[in-house]
């Protein structure tokens, strides 16, 4: 069987958000184009990514800022994502995912970003592979 590059099987021209955005701007993004996860760009380059739980987290009593200042992106951003590029073989990728249990990867193409490949996205991809073996 030959191995997918993460080209073959990630998902493309993913939403992104900027570091400057607010939570409540990223969150809308979210819901309006239904993903979990959003890569931060700021001034063109890839700073991180935004998850969900980053901002549930941050909603939590004791994180909000007490006054009325509102959090942006790069308040919340954690440390750096995990980028691969779009060349790597799904294989390197996923047992990289799975050893460091990282949810999700940013994808490159000389530099920019070209997609992202997550959790569920591998979880796709082996069903496919599993609903096309044959008995």
């Amino acid at each position: 069987m030959k191995i997918p590059r993460l080209a073959d099987v990630m998902t493309a021209s993913p939403i992104y958000v900027e570091a400057s955005a607010t939570i409540e701007v990223a969150r809308d993004i979210m819901t309006n184009h239904q993903v979990h996860r959003l890569p931060v760009m700021e001034n063109g380059l890839l700073e991180g990514i935004l998850s969900e739980r980053d901002i549930k987290y941050a909603s939590l009593p004791g994180h909000r800022p007490s006054s009325d200042e509102q959090l942006t992106v790069a308040d919340l951003c954690p440390t750096r994502a995990y980028i691969a590029d779009i060349n790597d073989p799904l294989d390197k990728v996923v047992n990289i995912m799975s050893e460091q249990r990282i949810a999700e990867v940013i994808v490159l193409n000389e530099g920019e970003l070209a997609g992202i490949y997550t959790d569920s996205d591998c979880c796709h991809v082996l069903a496919e592979m599993l609903n096309n073996t044959q008995p």
